[in-house]
């Protein structure tokens, strides 16, 4: 015969151990959420984003870059053949491109900020008196979901296969 012990019932989980980690875990990866891998693939997708503005002449962005003056398009046709709307050597677009030259920098523990280190690429995205706007880069709302589930998947651990797919498809 079997013995019934007498006292309190007692309810066990199983699995709670695990899952008490995996939240542990988690708060961790909420104190740095730009952490694992997360600025890198931030990194990525703004290259992406600028390369297809470059492909689309800025048509990707909403924003169609502004055609060059006729004098400036003779002058470039001469010294830069063939080279598109803000390409002359190719460096600029190269150093855009890069995710080393690209700097991520933490602003707080919950924000960073993109910066490129070249000084001409701010004057096109921006403008000037003498020079129109023609940005390389635009944060809308679809590439700010890209962005957040790369932050929420860098929390999560979960990370998928691409992000991009998600939004675009």
């Amino acid at each position: 015969m079997a013995e019934v012990e007498k006292g309190p019932l007692q309810i066990v989980i199983s699995g709670a151990d695990e899952l008490l980690g995996g939240i542990d875990t988690a708060q961790e990866r909420i104190r740095d959420p730009f952490g694992r891998g997360v600025r890198q693939r931030i990194k990525k997708e703004i290259s992406v984003e600028i390369s297809e503005s470059f492909k689309t002449t800025g048509r990707s962005t909403g924003r169609q870059w502004r055609g060059l003056s006729e004098r400036y398009a003779a002058w470039k046709g001469v010294k830069y053949p063939g080279k598109g709307i803000l390409v002359a050597t190719g460096e600029m677009k190269a150093h855009l491109l890069s995710t080393q030259l690209n700097i991520m920098r933490p602003m707080s523990k919950t924000r960073i900020q993109w910066r490129h280190t070249g000084p001409i690429a701010a004057f096109h995205q921006e403008g000037s008196a003498k020079l129109p706007a023609r940005p390389v880069i635009i944060v809308n709302k679809d590439f700010g979901r890209i962005i957040g589930q790369h932050v929420q998947d860098g929390i999560t651990g979960v990370h998928l296969v691409s992000v991009r797919k998600l939004f675009t498809d």
